[in-house]
Protein backbone atom coordinates (compact mmCIF):
# COMPACT_ATOMS: atom_id res chain seq x y z
CA UNK A 1 0.00 0.00 0.00
CA UNK A 2 1.32 3.42 -0.91
CA UNK A 3 2.05 5.93 1.82
CA UNK A 4 0.45 9.36 1.71
CA UNK A 5 3.75 10.88 0.55
CA UNK A 6 4.08 8.35 -2.26
CA UNK A 7 0.54 9.12 -3.39
CA UNK A 8 1.30 12.84 -3.51
CA UNK A 9 4.55 12.20 -5.39
CA UNK A 10 2.74 10.02 -7.92
CA UNK A 11 0.24 12.81 -8.48
CA UNK A 12 3.09 15.32 -8.85
CA UNK A 13 4.74 13.17 -11.52
CA UNK A 14 1.46 12.91 -13.41
CA UNK A 15 0.95 16.69 -13.36
CA UNK A 16 4.56 17.26 -14.42
CA UNK A 17 3.99 14.99 -17.43
CA UNK A 18 1.28 17.40 -18.61
CA UNK A 19 3.84 20.22 -18.66
CA UNK A 20 6.02 18.25 -21.08
CA UNK A 21 3.46 17.56 -23.82
CA UNK A 22 0.73 20.19 -23.46
CA UNK A 23 -1.95 20.81 -26.04
CA UNK A 24 -1.18 24.53 -25.82
CA UNK A 25 0.72 27.12 -23.78
CA UNK A 26 -2.25 27.74 -21.50
CA UNK A 27 -2.44 24.07 -20.53
CA UNK A 28 1.29 24.03 -19.77
CA UNK A 29 0.97 27.11 -17.56
CA UNK A 30 -1.99 25.64 -15.68
CA UNK A 31 -0.18 22.35 -15.12
CA UNK A 32 2.92 24.16 -13.86
CA UNK A 33 0.83 26.18 -11.40
CA UNK A 34 -0.95 23.04 -10.14
CA UNK A 35 2.40 21.30 -9.64
CA UNK A 36 3.79 24.21 -7.64
CA UNK A 37 0.67 24.31 -5.47
CA UNK A 38 0.80 20.56 -4.84
CA UNK A 39 4.45 20.62 -3.80
CA UNK A 40 3.86 23.58 -1.51
CA UNK A 41 0.70 22.13 0.05
CA UNK A 42 2.35 18.85 1.02
CA UNK A 43 5.79 20.35 1.73
CA UNK A 44 7.47 18.43 -1.08
CA UNK A 45 10.30 19.51 -3.35
CA UNK A 46 11.51 18.62 -6.80
CA UNK A 47 14.28 16.67 -5.07
CA UNK A 48 11.61 14.47 -3.48
CA UNK A 49 10.20 13.77 -6.92
CA UNK A 50 13.69 12.88 -8.15
CA UNK A 51 14.53 10.68 -5.18
CA UNK A 52 11.32 8.72 -5.73
CA UNK A 53 12.72 7.56 -9.06
CA UNK A 54 16.15 5.91 -9.07
CA UNK A 55 16.45 6.31 -12.85
CA UNK A 56 15.61 10.02 -12.95
CA UNK A 57 19.12 11.41 -12.50
CA UNK A 58 20.55 9.23 -15.25
CA UNK A 59 17.69 9.64 -17.71
CA UNK A 60 16.66 13.30 -17.48
CA UNK A 61 19.00 15.28 -19.77
CA UNK A 62 20.50 18.62 -18.84
CA UNK A 63 19.38 21.58 -20.94
CA UNK A 64 19.89 25.33 -21.25
CA UNK A 65 16.59 27.20 -20.98
CA UNK A 66 16.12 30.94 -21.48
CA UNK A 67 13.38 33.36 -20.43
CA UNK A 68 13.03 36.94 -21.74
CA UNK A 69 13.96 39.70 -19.31
CA UNK A 70 12.47 43.18 -19.54
CA UNK A 71 14.89 44.73 -17.07
CA UNK A 72 18.60 44.65 -16.34
CA UNK A 73 18.31 45.01 -12.57
CA UNK A 74 20.93 43.26 -10.48
CA UNK A 75 18.45 42.48 -7.70
CA UNK A 76 16.27 40.52 -10.13
CA UNK A 77 19.28 38.56 -11.34
CA UNK A 78 20.17 37.79 -7.72
CA UNK A 79 16.75 36.22 -7.18
CA UNK A 80 16.94 34.17 -10.37
CA UNK A 81 20.41 32.98 -9.38
CA UNK A 82 19.31 31.96 -5.89
CA UNK A 83 16.16 30.25 -7.18
CA UNK A 84 18.21 28.30 -9.73
CA UNK A 85 20.83 27.16 -7.24
CA UNK A 86 18.19 26.18 -4.70
CA UNK A 87 16.60 24.05 -7.43
CA UNK A 88 19.94 22.30 -8.24
CA UNK A 89 20.46 24.32 -11.42
CA UNK A 90 22.88 27.00 -12.59
CA UNK A 91 21.99 30.50 -13.78
CA UNK A 92 23.47 33.13 -16.05
CA UNK A 93 22.20 36.35 -17.61
CA UNK A 94 22.81 37.18 -21.26
CA UNK A 95 22.41 40.32 -23.35
CA UNK A 96 22.74 40.12 -27.13
CA UNK A 97 23.91 42.71 -29.64
CA UNK A 98 20.30 43.63 -30.41
CA UNK A 99 19.68 44.27 -26.67
CA UNK A 100 17.60 41.11 -26.21
CA UNK A 101 18.08 40.06 -22.58
CA UNK A 102 17.41 36.63 -21.11
CA UNK A 103 17.55 34.80 -17.81
CA UNK A 104 19.14 31.41 -18.49
CA UNK A 105 18.71 28.33 -16.29
CA UNK A 106 20.77 25.18 -16.87
CA UNK A 107 19.52 21.94 -15.38
CA UNK A 108 17.21 18.96 -15.64
CA UNK A 109 13.80 19.94 -16.97
CA UNK A 110 11.87 19.27 -13.78
CA UNK A 111 14.34 21.37 -11.76
CA UNK A 112 14.34 24.19 -14.31
CA UNK A 113 10.56 24.31 -14.08
CA UNK A 114 10.78 24.64 -10.31
CA UNK A 115 13.51 27.30 -10.52
CA UNK A 116 11.51 29.33 -13.04
CA UNK A 117 8.32 29.29 -10.98
CA UNK A 118 10.20 30.11 -7.78
CA UNK A 119 12.04 33.03 -9.40
CA UNK A 120 8.85 34.50 -10.86
CA UNK A 121 7.09 34.23 -7.50
CA UNK A 122 9.95 35.80 -5.51
CA UNK A 123 10.41 38.65 -8.02
CA UNK A 124 6.68 39.42 -7.78
CA UNK A 125 6.81 39.25 -3.96
CA UNK A 126 9.80 41.61 -3.94
CA UNK A 127 7.99 44.12 -6.14
CA UNK A 128 4.95 43.94 -3.87
CA UNK A 129 7.07 44.61 -0.80
CA UNK A 130 8.86 47.45 -2.57
CA UNK A 131 5.62 49.09 -3.72
CA UNK A 132 4.20 48.90 -0.21
CA UNK A 133 7.31 50.23 1.52
CA UNK A 134 7.99 53.01 -0.99
CA UNK A 135 4.56 54.64 -0.84
CA UNK A 136 5.79 57.58 1.29
CA UNK A 137 8.22 58.53 -1.51
CA UNK A 138 5.29 59.76 -3.58
CA UNK A 139 4.93 62.63 -1.14
CA UNK A 140 8.50 63.75 -1.74
CA UNK A 141 7.88 64.53 -5.41
CA UNK A 142 11.40 63.40 -6.33
CA UNK A 143 11.11 60.63 -8.89
CA UNK A 144 14.86 60.09 -9.32
CA UNK A 145 15.45 59.75 -5.60
CA UNK A 146 12.38 57.55 -5.21
CA UNK A 147 13.56 55.26 -8.01
CA UNK A 148 17.00 54.86 -6.41
CA UNK A 149 15.44 54.12 -3.01
CA UNK A 150 13.16 51.48 -4.53
CA UNK A 151 16.10 49.83 -6.29
CA UNK A 152 18.18 49.79 -3.10
CA UNK A 153 15.26 48.40 -1.09
CA UNK A 154 14.70 45.65 -3.68
CA UNK A 155 18.44 44.93 -3.61
CA UNK A 156 18.19 44.35 0.14
CA UNK A 157 15.18 42.05 -0.27
CA UNK A 158 16.92 40.02 -2.99
CA UNK A 159 20.13 39.70 -0.98
CA UNK A 160 18.23 38.35 2.02
CA UNK A 161 16.24 35.92 -0.13
CA UNK A 162 19.43 34.65 -1.76
CA UNK A 163 21.04 33.91 1.61
CA UNK A 164 17.90 32.18 2.87
CA UNK A 165 17.73 30.01 -0.26
CA UNK A 166 21.40 29.05 0.13
CA UNK A 167 20.85 28.18 3.79
CA UNK A 168 17.92 25.97 2.79
CA UNK A 169 20.03 24.22 0.14
CA UNK A 170 22.88 23.66 2.61
CA UNK A 171 20.46 22.08 5.09
CA UNK A 172 19.11 19.75 2.39
CA UNK A 173 22.63 18.57 1.57
CA UNK A 174 23.40 17.57 5.18
CA UNK A 175 22.96 13.82 5.79
CA UNK A 176 22.27 14.52 9.46
CA UNK A 177 19.31 16.72 8.51
CA UNK A 178 18.00 14.48 5.72
CA UNK A 179 18.63 10.79 6.38
CA UNK A 180 18.21 8.58 3.34
CA UNK A 181 19.02 9.18 -0.30
CA UNK A 182 18.12 12.88 -0.68
CA UNK A 183 21.56 14.45 0.04
CA UNK A 184 23.22 12.07 -2.43
CA UNK A 185 20.62 12.83 -5.10
CA UNK A 186 21.14 16.57 -4.67
CA UNK A 187 24.93 16.25 -4.84
CA UNK A 188 24.77 14.09 -7.96
CA UNK A 189 22.34 16.43 -9.69
CA UNK A 190 24.41 19.55 -8.98
CA UNK A 191 27.56 17.82 -10.22
CA UNK A 192 25.79 16.77 -13.45
CA UNK A 193 24.83 20.39 -14.09
CA UNK A 194 28.30 21.73 -13.28
CA UNK A 195 29.89 19.19 -15.64
CA UNK A 196 27.46 20.15 -18.43
CA UNK A 197 28.16 23.86 -17.97
CA UNK A 198 31.93 23.29 -18.02
CA UNK A 199 31.66 21.41 -21.32
CA UNK A 200 29.11 23.56 -23.13
CA UNK A 201 29.19 27.17 -21.93
CA UNK A 202 31.88 29.81 -21.59
CA UNK A 203 30.75 32.42 -19.09
CA UNK A 204 32.20 35.86 -18.44
CA UNK A 205 31.50 38.13 -15.49
CA UNK A 206 29.35 41.13 -16.37
CA UNK A 207 29.69 44.66 -15.07
CA UNK A 208 28.36 45.27 -11.58
CA UNK A 209 26.76 48.50 -10.39
CA UNK A 210 29.24 50.65 -8.46
CA UNK A 211 26.68 53.18 -7.29
CA UNK A 212 26.74 53.81 -3.58
CA UNK A 213 23.56 52.39 -2.10
CA UNK A 214 21.32 53.86 0.56
CA UNK A 215 22.12 51.72 3.59
CA UNK A 216 18.77 52.46 5.24
CA UNK A 217 16.88 51.29 2.15
CA UNK A 218 19.02 48.17 1.83
CA UNK A 219 18.57 47.41 5.52
CA UNK A 220 14.81 47.85 5.33
CA UNK A 221 14.78 45.57 2.29
CA UNK A 222 16.67 42.84 4.15
CA UNK A 223 14.11 42.95 6.95
CA UNK A 224 11.32 42.69 4.40
CA UNK A 225 13.11 39.77 2.77
CA UNK A 226 12.88 37.84 6.03
CA UNK A 227 9.09 38.02 5.83
CA UNK A 228 8.69 36.58 2.33
CA UNK A 229 7.81 32.90 2.26
CA UNK A 230 10.02 30.68 0.14
CA UNK A 231 7.03 28.91 -1.38
CA UNK A 232 3.91 30.28 -3.07
CA UNK A 233 1.50 29.33 -0.29
CA UNK A 234 3.37 30.96 2.59
CA UNK A 235 1.89 34.25 3.78
CA UNK A 236 4.06 37.28 3.16
CA UNK A 237 3.90 39.98 5.81
CA UNK A 238 4.73 43.66 5.41
CA UNK A 239 7.31 45.50 7.47
CA UNK A 240 7.14 49.10 8.56
CA UNK A 241 7.93 51.43 5.68
CA UNK A 242 10.93 53.72 5.75
CA UNK A 243 10.51 57.36 4.82
CA UNK A 244 12.78 58.82 2.16
CA UNK A 245 14.44 61.89 3.58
Amino acid sequence: MLTEKQKHLAKAKKIFAHTQNPANANEAANAAAKLADLLAEYQLSMADVQAASETHAASDPIGDNNYPSKTNSDWERTIWNGSSRASYCRYYFSKKWNNDQTHNIVGAEINVLNAHMLAEYLVAATLTQTDWAAQPSILNNNKAQGKRWRDDFAHGVATELFHRLMDKLAAQKKPSSNPGNLPAVIGTEIQRVDDWVAKNITLSRGKQSRRRRDSSAVGAGKIAGQNIGLDRQTTTTHTASTQIS
